[in-house]
């Protein structure tokens, strides 16, 4: 059998074993790959049991692999009991559909605002498969919101709702993101209390992601105006 490790793309599982099931080969008469032998690759996670596929091309159809010529040898190695390096029989990473999924965190965040993010991200993956993971999901959400605001204002001790109203009143958010932060907190309160939906969710995501980009990726993107004009203060 080969095995290797993989992000699940159904359980979100980070590195797990996948087991190649079958395999199925043919020489390409024509299009692109013509006259090489063309494998199409199937694997289960080992955790929830879920299926990706890929395709394999070998261009050396002299190649051994399981001590028989390419085609048969990947079969054979597939349902014989010995485990094969991965490496060993394809010798690079295929492109497994569907892709696993990634975090996608905006650039330029402090670092205990990204690893929040990050964290919620991954809890959001989760969520599609166990709704148990909403109400986490929202509150890591939140939490991400709750830390980077305390770069804006050092009124830690206020509750959310004041950190934001405060912001908005002394201009250092504008109305229309404060009512994107507004919007994150009683989302993420709902996560708290289990009320949030999958849709809800992925609004809650999407409106921290924008809130995060517009508060520090997109003031790290602009340049300093000296630098480009060459004027010195």
């Amino acid at each position: 059998m080969i095995t290797f490790g993989y992000n699940c793309p159904y359980c979100a599982k980070q590195d797990v074993a996948f087991t190649v099931r079958h395999i199925a080969s043919n020489v390409a008469d024509t299009g692109k790959y013509c006259g090489q032998t063309v494998h199409n690759v199937f694997a289960t996670c080992n955790h929830c049991f879920n299926g990706i596929s890929a395709m394999y091309v070998l261009n050396d159809s002299d190649r051994y692999i399981n001590g028989m010529p390419s085609a048969n040898g990947l079969i054979s190695a597939v349902h014989d009991n010995i485990v094969h390096f991965y490496d060993d029989i394809f010798e690079r990473k295929l492109d497994w559909f569907p892709e696993a999924l990634k975090p996608d965190v905006p650039d330029h965040l402090p670092e205990d605002v990204k690893r929040k993010f990050t964290t919620a991200e991954k809890l959001y993956f989760l969520s599609q498969h166990d709704g148990d993971m909403f109400d986490s999901a929202g509150t890591a959400y939140r939490t991400a919101l709750e830390l980077a605001l305390k770069y804006l204002d050092d009124n830690s001790d206020k509750n959310l709702n004041w950190r934001i109203n405060h912001l908005v009143k002394n201009q250092v958010l504008v109305k229309p993101m404060g009512d994107f932060a507004h919007r994150i907190r009683v989302l993420g309160n709902q996560g708290t209390h289990s009320d949030i939906s999958l849709a809800e969710l992925a609004e809650l995501r999407l409106f921290t992601q924008l809130f995060l980009q517009y508060t520090f990726t997109l003031p790290a993107m602009i340049p300093n105006v000296a630098q480009v004009t060459g004027v010195v203060g």
